[in-house]
Formats: structure tokens, C-alpha cells, sequence
């Protein structure tokens, strides 16, 4: 299981700073709710997807207070997606239709106060047999096929 919280209170990463943003590889403004509501702090994990490869997991979301702005997120390739801003429990399963980086987290807006939470669990990762490992397993195939025709003459 993943834990990602705020972390109110310790070294978050400074999201207003935008070394935050930069982590994900998104613009400075992209968490931002709107020129008033902007990303604070976060916490966030990135992967470098191929295409073709395959990701699910469960997430639950659990917010520091009914009337908190914070909210869960992923990141492919540059475009935020929320996935929650108020309690919420959920399943994601992406095949990926390009390679480039996934990320998935949660940003504070506005303050440090409470910290709100997001867990992972039940992750599964299916990476697809990359083209360099092709030739050699069609050799290792012909191989095994020309060893059962020597055996059976």
C-alpha cells in the first residue's frame, strides 16, 4: 500500500514554488483551482509508462475536512485529471495507448491546514515484452522447434 498525505507540518514539496509542478512535468498553474485557490503543497509518484502496458489499482481519498479545497490527481503526459476532492473511493485500470510518465497524487490549495489523505493498494503492473526481446525470443522459439524435429527423426 502507497500513503501520500500533505505532510502538514514536515518537508513537503513546496508546491507554490512550482518544484512541484515540475516534478510532474506540468505547468507552474496547472493544480491551481483559479488565481485565489492555488496549489500549496503536494506529494505525487511518478512512472515512465510504455505503450500497451497496463496499470490498475484502488484509491481512496480521504479529505482534512468536508470544507477543504485539496484534492487527488494523476498526470499523464502533462494533462491533470482529478480524481477527487471529497471522500471518495475508486478504482483506476489504464492500458496505456503511448508511451511517456504517469503520476498519480495529491495537492494541498491554499494552506497547511490538516492534512488529507490519499492511499494506494492492490497496484498491478503489466509491462508489454518491449521489440528488442522479440528476436531472441523467436530464435529461442525456432530453436526449441528444430530440437523437437532432430528428436523425433
Amino acid at each position: 500500500m502507497a500513503l501520500f498525505t500533505g505532510a502538514s507540518g514536515g518537508t513537503p514539496t513546496d508546491a507554490s514554488a512550482g518544484a512541484f509542478q515540475s516534478f510532474l512535468d506540468v505547468s507552474s498553474s496547472s493544480l491551481d483551482l483559479n488565481a485565489l485557490e492555488q496549489a500549496f503543497e503536494g506529494s505525487a509518484l511518478k512512472i515512465v509508462v510504455n505503450a500497451g502496458d497496463q496499470l490498475d489499482f484502488n484509491w481512496a481519498f480521504l479529505p482534512a475536512s468536508f470544507t477543504e479545497l485539496d484534492y487527488a490527481f494523476s498526470v499523464f503526459n502533462g494533462a491533470v485529471t482529478n480524481l477527487a476532492n471529497t471522500f471518495a473511493t475508486g478504482s483506476f485500470s489504464q492500458t496505456f495507448a503511448s508511451s511517456g510518465l504517469f503520476s498519480i497524487g495529491l495537492v494541498d490549495i491554499g494552506d497547511t491546514e490538516g492534512d488529507s489523505i490519499l492511499t494506494l493498494n492492490g497496484a498491478s503492473y503489466t509491462p508489454v515484452p518491449t521489440p528488442a526481446l522479440l528476436p531472441g525470443l523467436i530464435c529461442l522459439g525456432l530453436s526449441v522447434v528444430r530440437k523437437r524435429k532432430q528428436q523425433s527423426a
